[in-house]
């Protein structure tokens, strides 16, 4: 589902508001993922039974769930957008890289950014961009078993990012 509208019915300056939202849900239904069990030997197994275990996973990298939300401004050579994005667990990989080489998924997360530009004449454009300003952090979790049961992984911190841009054009 989504959603976009500039209000530009608004009187003077706030003709350039705007709005924009997303809203999508994924269901990946029987599309399997690699098996990792059917790997050619690489030594590396997981150390108890893995029989059923990567059974059932849903597919790597997908959230069933994500939304988007946004305010814009647009007019008279400035724009700025604040946006905020969200998505569900997902499957992060079905087979862990290093022991105990079990199914990894992220956790639900989101992150604030924004941005802001101004165009000074037809060849040249100043801008500020932030991002992840609420600092999130990304969390993992291992799957133990095919009845749910879980287990911390690791926790990933993506500092916030500012860059400062200048744009020109010939």
């Amino acid at each position: 589902l989504s959603y976009q509208q500039t209000y530009d019915f608004l009187p003077g300056a706030l003709r350039g508001l705007g709005t924009q939202a997303t809203f999508t849900y994924i269901s990946p239904g029987q599309l399997p993922n690699a098996r990792p069990d059917n790997r050619p030997e690489d030594g590396n197994r997981p150390p108890l039974d893995v029989a059923g275990l990567y059974d059932g996973l849903p597919l790597a990298q997908l959230s069933k769930y994500n939304f988007n939300l946004s305010a814009f401004y647009d007019l008279a050579g400035v724009y700025a957008r604040i946006a905020y994005s969200w998505r569900s667990k997902f499957l992060l990989t079905n087979r862990d890289c290093c022991f105990p080489f079990l199914p990894v998924y992220a956790l639900p997360t989101g992150q604030l950014d924004a941005s802001a530009f101004v165009t000074v004449n037809e060849h040249f454009k100043l801008g500020v961009t932030a991002s992840n300003l609420l600092d999130e952090t990304t969390k993992t979790n291992f799957l133990l078993n095919g009845a749910g049961l879980e287990a911390p992984r690791s926790f990933f911190k993506n500092d916030r990012s500012y860059t400062l841009s200048a744009r020109m054009t010939f």
